[in-house]
């Protein structure tokens, strides 16, 4: 299965809580993924708000033939920073995660470390207007070995299904 092949399916399991687009996505990416939650909480009328708050994720895909270590660290910088530039801090933020998906046919040995070290988090006005949280996920589309940093192992169990129909194939 090549990676493009995988994007597809992977993107399935994205499509029902998140607004994906794939016509326009920011560069180097292939899509990106967004997801919104607005919440208020009243007494008795909607006028007596007492409680607000909103979270957001964006995650960016990107898929490439030989993922080494320079690419990676170009599409960590990208997802970064245009993730960043996209939230709107303010008292009613509570987090505005990034996260990045890197899908290659193989990914070279020098990469594979840089899984782990690769972490970002930024506070807005000491976190009182929210944060941001970097997840970092990939997957060799040959093997169907994962890699991801520390924010980013709570994906496994959305692409674990996958690596092993990837393996039994």
């Amino acid at each position: 299965m090549t990676s493009k092949d995988l994007l597809e399916r992977v993107l399935l399991s994205y499509h029902s809580y998140y607004d994906i687009n794939r016509d326009d996505p920011a560069s180097p990416f292939d899509a990106e993924a967004v997801f919104r939650v607005n919440e208020e909480q009243y007494f008795l009328f909607k006028s007596a708000v007492y409680n607000k708050w909103s979270t957001s994720e964006t995650v960016f895909f990107a898929t490439c033939a030989d993922l080494d270590e320079e690419k990676l660290r170009e599409f960590d910088r990208a997802a970064w920073e245009t993730g960043v530039s996209r939230v709107v801090p303010g008292p009613d933020l509570k987090n505005a995660d990034i996260t990045l998906i890197v899908i290659a046919d193989r990914i070279s040995e020098n990469a594979m470390p840089v899984f782990r070290e690769l972490r970002h988090s930024k506070g807005y006005m000491y976190g009182l207007h929210g944060y941001s949280n970097y997840k970092l996920f990939g997957i060799e589309a040959s093997t169907g070995k994962l890699f991801f940093n520390r924010r980013g192992k709570d994906l496994q169990r959305i692409f674990k299904p996958l690596q092993e129909s990837l393996n039994n194939s």
